[in-house]
């Protein structure tokens, strides 16, 4: 991980926390903090899916993670955007 790109307010203290690798343990209670019926993300998959499959697909999470920690480049649609444009008339007609 790049300690360079992280906030000039930042202590040494956190700056090093931040940089830990998590274990999977963390990872998992991370997941699990997200309300299960959170909004789906760009992926398909919303949070429920993650905790309903967490003991067929924690490796492969785990392991996406840990790249992430050792600075492997993050795919483009791992970061992907969707934008909706929601009408505010209370009828919308189109």
């Amino acid at each position: 991980m790049d300690r360079d790109n992280l906030e000039d307010g930042l202590t040494d203290e956190d700056r090093r926390f931040l940089c830990v690798m998590p274990t999977l343990e963390e990872v998992r209670e991370a997941l699990f903090s997200i309300e299960p019926d959170s909004v789906v993300g760009p992926d398909g998959f919303g949070a429920i899916f993650y905790h309903i499959c967490w003991d067929v697909i924690s490796e492969d999470v785990f392991s996406t993670v840990t790249e992430f920690f050792r600075g492997v480049e993050i795919p483009k649609g791992f970061t992907a955007t969707t934008i909706s444009l929601i009408p505010k008339t209370v009828n919308p007609t189109s």
